[in-house]
This record gives structure tokens, sequence and C-alpha cells, in this order.
């Protein structure tokens, strides 16, 4: 039988990504799990029957505590600053599988779901990200059944009254975006012209109680050149997952020290909000330590590592196969088995939505290694698969915030 801490653990994400819904910071989240967790310990569990069900429970309360607190001392959170940002590609918020539980932890959602009431904000939750049918939503909330209904009905009037969503995570937005970190990391804004929808809109919270919004393409291609001021320190830029949607982060010695989410529409990006308040950034920062290695060292190992799988596929053809050569290697078999080792730490680094890239590369060597026999490095040279090699490499270390 699975022990107590042993259920809770296996419940925490879970959780936390209630908490997170339902208050837009990972900081009172964690504080509302770890409450539960208190709770959870104290309570006798003999006369507990459905103990996840008593677990969403004590964290709806707690949540719902803190938000009618916030409410009637009208302290809730101004409606230009952005919600706490998490990475969400590890499932660091709970499933991410449908259109309607990647809305529900993006900024443009946190943001509209200030304007409902505590009470709506939890039947919205629950309903639209966890799936709870009304019948169990009444019970958690000790509503009736009509009443759960109606106070869903009527968040989701007020939330198809404010600011239009956008979608999240796809492969048409993470291209987007990639193209939005090339032009900014280069300087070169008059490439934003062709990616930034006219009435695009940008909010920045930069810390200090300084906050931006900014309507209008060219408003915002101004704006941008103030923004690369400011980050004159950034070293990396990494195209990775944040609130279920498309984010660069920007990194300064291996710290994150700020981010934007991009949101999409139509082909072209409709809106970027940049968070910059190291206050705002903790949770995040800690994710990503996890994700790339504490330590500096660690970090390094990684990415030479990727070098000999990406950075030398990026270089021009005759000094690719003098250093294949160079390493001992005679065909392209032996090419394919020499970065079999290496795809995994490739997939495992590259941002949700962009597996096609190590995908591909995988493909190509395979084809080259085929039933024909393995190709010598000299048909390799001429060939316009090796190209589209080469091509998928530099794209990889794009992806990955470095130079090919």
């Amino acid at each position: 039988m699975t022990t107590t801490p042993e259920l809770f653990d296996g419940e925490r994400g879970r959780l936390f990504g209630l908490a997170y819904r339902l208050l837009g910071s990972a900081a009172d989240a964690e504080d509302a799990v770890q409450d539960a967790y208190l709770r959870w310990r104290r309570a006798d569990h003999a006369g507990i029957t459905a103990p996840r069900a008593w677990l969403t429970k004590a964290v709806t309360n707690l949540c719902l505590t803190r938000l009618t607190s916030a409410h009637a001392r009208h302290e809730s959170a101004a409606g230009d600053e952005l919600p706490e940002p998490a990475l969400t590609g590890g499932g660091a918020l709970g499933p991410l599988e449908t259109v309607e539980q990647r809305e529900s932890v993006s900024f443009a959602m946190l943001v509209l779901m200030r304007a409902l009431t505590p009470v709506e904000r939890a039947v919205f939750v629950l309903r639209t990200a966890f799936d709870y049918p009304y019948p169990e939503l009444a019970s958690l909330l000790e509503l009736t059944e009509a009443g759960a209904r109606q106070h869903c009905s009527r968040a989701r009037r007020r939330i198809d009254a404010g600011e239009t969503r956008f979608p999240t995570s796809d492969s048409g937005s993470m291209r987007l975006t990639e193209s939005f970190m090339t032009a900014v990391r280069s300087g070169r804004l008059e490439l934003l012209e062709d990616l930034l929808m006219a009435d695009i809109a940008t909010w920045m919270d930069l810390g200090g109680g300084e906050r931006v919004h900014v309507r209008g393409r060219d408003a915002v291609r101004r704006n941008a050149a103030a923004t690369l001021a400011r980050f004159a320190s950034v070293s990396e830029f990494v195209l990775t997952e944040v609130n279920g949607g498309p984010g660069i982060l920007f990194l300064s010695g291996g710290t994150v020290v700020g981010l934007t989410v991009v949101e999409t529409r139509g082909g072209r990006i409709a809106a970027l909000r940049t968070v910059a308040d190291p206050a705002r950034l903790g949770f995040l920062r800690a994710q990503w330590n996890a994700v790339a290695g504490v330590s500096r060292e660690n970090e390094e190992s990684f990415f030479r590592r990727l070098v000999i799988a990406v950075g030398d596929l990026a270089q021009p053809a005759a000094a690719q196969i003098a250093l294949l050569e160079k390493q001992g290697l005679r065909d392209a078999d032996e090419l394919a088995l020499e970065f079999d080792q290496y795809f995994a730490v490739l997939k495992h680094a590259l941002p949700a939505g962009t597996v096609a890239v190590p995908a591909e590369l995988d493909a190509l060597l395979e084809e080259m290694s085929g039933p024909t026999g393995p190709w010598s490095f000299e048909a390799l040279a001429t060939a316009p698969e090796w190209a589209r090699v080469r091509e998928l490499a530099a794209r990889a270390f794009v992806l990955l915030g470095r130079p090919a």
C-alpha cells in the first residue's frame, strides 16, 4: 500500500499546477502546497476514502483563502504586472496535453483570470484545465450543481469579453519565435517588420515597479532597441517553453536575467511579454539550474558534447570531411554510430516543438548508411542530403542559443 508521504509526493505536481493557475504565482503556489502537506500529515487518514479529492479540496480552499483575502483588501495584482513565469516543458505545471490545459497557464489567460471572483476562478480552472465534471465541482466547492454551472458560465463570459487570447506552442509559433530571437540577437531590428503584426502589444515587467506597455509595430521596434541596451550583458539566448508556449530566456554568465514570452496569431507575432524583475524570476531560475546543471563545469561539459554532435556538423563540407577523417571515422555508417550517443542529449536540450530537428538529422544519417551500403565521405561532400544535415545542425545551434 502506498505510504502517506509517497501518496502526497505522487500528487505534488498536479497540486502545484492547480495552485499556480489559481494564484498566478509560483512562490505562493509552493506555499499553498506545503500548507496542504502539513494538513495532510495531521489528518486522520483512516477516515479519508478519496485521498486525491481530499488533497485537491485542501489546496483549492487554501488558494481561495489567499484570493479572497487579497480581493477584500484590493491587493490583487495590477493589470500590467505579469505573472511569475515557469518552464513547462518538463511537466512542472501538470499535464498540458490539450489546448485548454496549455491556455490555462498562458500569461494572457492568467492575466485575464484576475477579473474573476475567487470562486469563479476556482470553478473555471478545475473545469477547463482539470476536466472536473460539474457534480464533482459542486461537491468540492460546496456549491449546488446549478451554481457551479452558473459560476463557470459567468467566468467564461468575462474571459471572452477580455483581451484576445492567442494560440500557444506549435511548430509555427516556435519558428516565428526562433526568427524573432535571431533578429534580436543580431541587432538587425529591420527583420522584425515581417514578423510583427501591425497592432502588436508588448508588456515589460522590469522590476522596481517599472513597467512598460507599448502597442503598435513601429513603437515596438523602437522599444526593442532600448530593451537590447538593457540586456547588453546577455551572453546566451535560449528558445524554450514558458507557460505552455514559446519563450526566450536571456542568460548572463549562465544565470537567467530575463525572458520574453511570444504569442502568435495568423503567422505573425501578436504579443510579447517580458519579465526581467529578479523578484519574479526565482522559481524559473531554480528550474533552469536543475535542467542546465547547477555548476558551470557541468554546463560546459554538457555543451562540449553538443559541439561534438552538432557544432562540427555545421562546418563547411570540406572542413567537416577532414575533421571526421581526423577522428578516425571511415564512412557514413561509422558516422551514424558515432552520433547516435549524442542524439538523446540533443533531443533533451532542444525546446518543445523543435524535436523535428534531431529527428531529421537521425533519419538522414540512417539513409546515408542505408541498404545500398555506407556512403564514402567523398560522396557525402557533394550530396544534397549532407548539405541538409549541415543546415539542420546550424539551426539546432540557433535553437540552443549558441552561434553555429
